[in-house]
């Protein structure tokens, strides 16, 4: 009988454990600390981008305030505000009328051919002044001659001198192309519709990053001073100082405000619109206008809405899935002259790009320093999206409410950037943290506490089949063949295996040692006991019932003892539960092993595992 000796085991302690979780918690650290890093990058981009003013910037900040606007809907505007308006109609209808009766509809005659006789507007003047019209403005530019001579053009001053300072006349900013380059010019009505006073007023609306317009007319001759001082300087010598004309009062058209950008009240047809040709038709004017007391005290505003003369601009309500229509001009100017007469303008809360460059870093700051009170990647993120939307929730009542622009696209998506990165790095921390138990596992998965731990996770469940059809086959230090596992523990396992530098392949055992840590400190525990057990082994291989070592060697952090092959069977097959052995027997094996404890015991070893299953009966 052969005892099949165990080598001494080294169990882990406390300090090992203690300086496993160690080491996970540093590199939990370190990634933690990276996410850190990476979340103040994004934060400190996105206040730069803010203070640069870069295109992106506007683009997504302008759509935002489009979308508050479209969130918002439609909403009914000043009733003391119509459109005139130059459509398709008033270009048809009235030649149509003319031909088929020009003495019954002698008054629509001006407006035979596009463009109009300037005495339609002349005519139409006075009948909405003599209806107790408020102001009457119009979003057309008079600039030259008449293409129906000069009294086509006194008919016209004759009206505006008669209404000074009431009606509204637009100057219009345009690029012209010279061989010199391109020159801005400002054109504005010739010099016999100037009044005094006057009320004259820009038709251009200076155009958004996202290509639309947001602010008021007035804003235009600033932005272009930015553009170009130097050219910009000009237009205040453009016109001999007895030349200029003079604006005593607030224009319509001339937007003066205390914010800079508009409140529109909704998409294309929001105001309402009474076709021009009406007010020239004296059917029209009598019944369906009241003879002209539908325009008591409104502020009338002449332009075209016609498709065919194609004066329209993209604004918050358009461009959109529900708003795909653009407006036209004269619809733009309603709402900004709505805007100033309800007193909505808009103006942004920080004014200065610095300024919200600054609002930005210390915001997003401060919600990323919240974050980090939570250890979960998940809560991190949900927290990031729950202030993301909070912070649009606020800026959206400022906007629609109280009239005010905060910052609002960029730090919502820095804030959701910030929370997803924490997101990212937390899925691969969890990841890397899986990894790690999942070779721990795969290492000890023979172990029976291990494989117990092994099946209450779906994630593992391949490991249980795993052990040995990874070790089968697999060749250790170039010369053992596993062929087949015995057995396994929590910290060891023994193979059988072929020795393919020996004649014949002679079968052998194979036990890997398996440190409790792979630490530096405790590997070099390890090494030291297990030259101790190779050492031991090789004086018990001396005796004739105890298995010869044969060679031990270190793979991999990984110690493996080779020793001779016992053909036979556990003593553990003869004695079976319940049933007893007789005496003579008992004290025939009994006498063999104390024969072998004897020789054990004087080598100064002792076993510490003596039981049937590590005793071998020869064959």
């Amino acid at each position: 009988m052969e005892p099949n000796r165990k080598p001494p085991q080294t169990h882990p302690t406390g300090d090992t454990g203690k300086a496993s979780s160690q080491v996970k918690a540093r590199q939990s650290l370190r990634l933690d600390r990276k996410s850190h890093i990476l979340t103040a990058t994004w934060v400190v981009l996105a206040s730069m981008a803010t203070a640069a003013n870069l295109g992106l910037v506007q683009i997504v900040e302008s759509e935002t305030q489009s979308l508050f606007f479209e969130l918002r809907g439609a909403v009914a505007p000043p009733n003391n505000i119509v459109i005139l308006a130059i459509d398709e109609q008033s270009l048809s209808v009235p030649e149509q009328y003319y031909r088929t009766n020009p003495q019954q509809y002698s008054d629509l005659k001006p407006l035979q051919a596009w463009p109009w006789h300037r005495g339609a507007y002349a005519q139409a003047i006075k009948r909405l002044m003599a209806a107790g019209a408020r102001s009457v403005a119009l979003d057309v530019v008079f600039a030259g001659q008449s293409a129906y001579g000069a009294a086509d053009d006194r008919a016209l001053a004759q009206v505006l001198q008669r209404y000074a300072g009431r009606v509204t006349l637009a100057a219009e900013y345009e690029q012209l192309q010279l061989r010199q380059g391109s020159l801005i010019q400002l054109t504005q009505p010739q010099r016999l519709f100037w009044t005094k006073p006057m009320s004259l007023g820009f038709v251009n609306f200076p155009l958004e990053a996202d290509g639309k317009i947001h602010r008021f007319a007035s804003e235009f001759p600033k932005l272009l001073a930015q553009k170009n001082q130097a050219q910009f300087d000009k237009f205040d010598s453009f016109y001999a100082e007895g030349e200029k004309p003079l604006i005593t009062r607030p224009s319509p058209l001339a937007t003066q405000s205390k914010g800079d950008h508009i409140y529109f009240y909704g998409p294309g047809g929001t105001f309402e619109q009474i076709p021009f040709w009406h007010v020239l038709d004296s059917d029209n004017w009598n019944t369906y206008l009241q003879q002209g007391k539908y325009f008591k005290d409104k502020i009338v505003i002449i332009g075209a809405t016609a498709k065919s003369l194609q004066d329209f601009h993209n604004v918050p309500f358009s461009q959109s899935w529900f708003y795909p229509e653009s407006i036209a001009g004269v619809e733009i100017q309603a709402n900004a002259i709505a805007t100033i007469l309800q007193g909505r303008e808009i103006s942004e809360v920080i004014p200065h790009t610095s300024g919200r460059g600054l609002f930005v870093l210390l915001f997003v700051s401060g919600c990323t320093v919240f974050l980090t009170f939570s250890k979960r990647a998940i809560t991190r993120f949900g927290f990031s999206i729950s202030i993301a939307i909070a912070w649009g929730s606020i800026s959206y009542v400022c906007f629609i409410h109280q009239h005010l622009i905060l910052p609002t696209a960029v730090p919502m998506m820095a804030i959701a950037v910030c929370g997803s990165t924490y997101l990212v790095t937390g899925a691969i921390g969890d990841n890397l943290k899986k990894i790690h138990l999942r070779r721990t596992l795969e290492r000890y998965a023979s172990s029976p506490v291990v494989q117990e731990i092994i099946s209450q996770h779906d994630d593992f469940q391949d490991l249980l089949q795993q052990p040995e059809l990874l070790t089968v086959g697999k060749i250790l230090s170039d010369r053992y063949k596993i062929i087949k596992v015995l057995s396994a523990g929590g910290f060891s396992e023994t193979y059988v295996a072929e020795d393919r530098q020996r004649p014949g392949n002679p079968l052998c055992v194979v036990k890997q040692l398996k440190p409790a840590s792979d630490r530096p400190q405790h590997l070099q525990v390890a090494r030291r006991l297990f030259q101790l057990e190779a050492e031991t082994l090789e004086k018990l291989g001396k005796h004739e019932q105890i298995p010869q070592l044969l060679a031990y060697f270190e793979q991999d952090e990984e110690f493996y003892l080779v020793q001779e092959y016992i053909v036979g069977h556990p003593l553990s097959w003869e004695l079976k539960p319940g049933k007893p052995i007789s005496e003579s027997v008992a004290i025939a094996i009994l006498q063999d092993l104390l024969q072998i404890l004897a020789f054990v015991h004087s080598q100064n070893v002792i076993h510490r595992d003596i039981k049937p299953s590590n005793i071998m009966r020869r064959h």
